[in-house]
């Protein structure tokens, strides 16, 4: 059924253009829109030479805001998503590692979007695909539903969706919905492409293709590559019929709708093929990010400011006239923005053609960006081995103009003081206190049933 109500876009639309707040009533729907693994350049909106058609996230971006440079502060899901769900950065939430590898739930004392908005009256459910975002993980704080496939590796987003559209279909407004797609994340064997069994694909007994992702002994990157787009043109269908039941619902035009993804994912660029978590270059946190505010609000803009998930929770609570949440670190999307974001690897696995050492979070990969530059320190046997390039004349990460060892005997980091070596410094003084507190030794009872899941989804080996 149709159910038309009176319009409050345009209001709350022109109050987001001035960087205002609206009314505290009424207010809009607030929907999440996330797609993990997704990268930056398969939405055909971002790169017009993508080879995943993506028509639904292309309609979000004619209706709304399209960020050219949206980062995500950690190329690994559950604490991407913390950062998102809470404004903080990874050093101040705490999650740095997923729990089986020795990391730490979201704990109850930080406070969620889910939540703020909850205590304001809306409805609030997420439906995710992922086993890694089951509810151990702490993010569901503040949903009243909290549906993740507990038993199960994945579930597929037609599934989802589905789930979602009939909880949305029951609840009252507001309603603030997460919606998460696991879709693109490997194994992608599930894809099957149209002349799969009769092209001649490469093989080899051994490759740097990340094992999980391994069908048989293909190593042609061309056969991952052409599934991956499928996995994203998929996820991209699911958007659709959502959005779709936005539309004959009603709901659409008045809700505020944000799209964007955890982290992006290596195809084979670096010694690792089609994996994430190891590294943390352009491709694994350079995010696509849709904001579709109440109303036409700017539809069709681009914005080229740097910023963040950590700034969707600002965003969103301003957009509402909510108290902000504490201790955040976002800032406002059409507002403000960052001159500097710094990144990190979840930690370094153990995979023989991976240089990083020691294995485990003091084998992470850290970065600090400006429109400038980059400057990325990575954790070897030989020492630490910082890259710098030049983000204008090489923006996807390709071409070092710098390369130098820092010995583990020497005390002083050797590009001295000033451009990005004090944040990316500080970075890994905070990392590596964290890292020594207690409780972060791995689980060695855990669950058997819980390894085969994760080993599948290619998180252990």
């Amino acid at each position: 059924m149709l159910v038309l109500r009176p319009s409050i876009g345009r209001a709350v639309g022109l109050l987001l253009l001035a960087g205002c707040s609206p009314p505290p009533s009424p207010r809009p729907d607030v929907v999440l829109i996330t797609i993990d693994t997704l990268r930056y350049d398969h939405l055909s909106v971002n790169d017009p030479e993508s080879p995943a058609r993506t028509s639904s996230m292309d309609r979000l971006a004619r209706d709304g805001v399209r960020f050219t440079q949206a980062w995500s502060p950690i190329s690994v899901t559950g604490p991407a998503f913390a950062s998102l769900l809470t404004g903080q950065r990874v050093g101040r939430h705490g999650m740095l590692m997923n729990l089986f590898r020795g990391g730490q739930p979201l704990a109850d004392e930080h406070t969620t979007l889910a939540e703020r908005l909850q205590e304001a009256g809306y409805r609030t459910a997420a439906f995710v695909s992922g086993f890694t975002l089951r509810a151990a993980v702490g993010l569901d704080q503040g949903f009243e539903a909290y549906d993740a496939p507990e038993g199960q590796q994945r579930r597929w987003s037609d599934r989802t969706v589905e789930r979602a559209m009939a909880w949305l279909a029951e609840s009252e407004e507001p309603a603030f919905l997460w919606f998460h797609s696991y879709d693109p994340h490997g194994p992608l064997k599930r894809w099957t492409l149209p002349n799969e069994e009769t092209r001649e694909w490469a093989r080899a007994p051994t490759s740097t293709i990340s094992p999980h992702q391994r069908s048989e002994d293909i190593v042609d990157p061309d056969y991952y590559k052409a599934k991956y787009a499928l996995a994203v043109e998929f996820a991209d269908a699911q958007v659709g019929r959502l959005l779709s039941y936005l539309d004959d619902s009603g709901r659409y035009e008045d809700a505020l709708i944000i799209l964007t993804a955890d982290h992006g994912e290596g195809l084979d660029e670096r010694e690792i093929w089609f994996e994430h978590g190891s590294l943390a270059y352009e491709e694994e946190l350079h995010v696509p990010l849709l904001l579709k505010l109440p109303g036409t609000g700017r539809a069709g803009d681009v914005r080229e400011a740097m910023v963040s998930l950590m700034d969707i929770v600002p965003t969103v609570t301003k957009a509402l006239a909510l108290a902000p949440l504490p201790n955040i670190d976002g800032r406002h999307l059409l507002t403000q923005s960052h001159a500097q974001l710094d990144g990190e690897s979840s930690h370094c696995k153990p995979m023989e053609f991976l240089e990083c050492a020691p294995q485990g979070s003091g084998g992470k990969m850290l970065v600090s960006r400006t429109f400038a530059e980059t400057l990325l320190r990575k954790s070897t046997a030989r020492g630490a081995v910082y890259e710098r390039y030049d983000r204008r004349a090489d923006p996807r990460e390709r071409s070092p103009e710098l390369v130098e060892v820092h010995s583990a005997e020497a005390q002083v980091p050797p590009l001295g003081p000033g451009s990005l070596i004090d944040p990316l410094e500080s970075l890994r003084q905070e990392r590596t206190r964290i890292s020594e507190l207690p409780g972060w030794e791995a689980d060695d009872e855990a669950d058997p049933a819980e390894i085969e899941k994760l080993k599948a989804l290619g998180y252990l080996q």
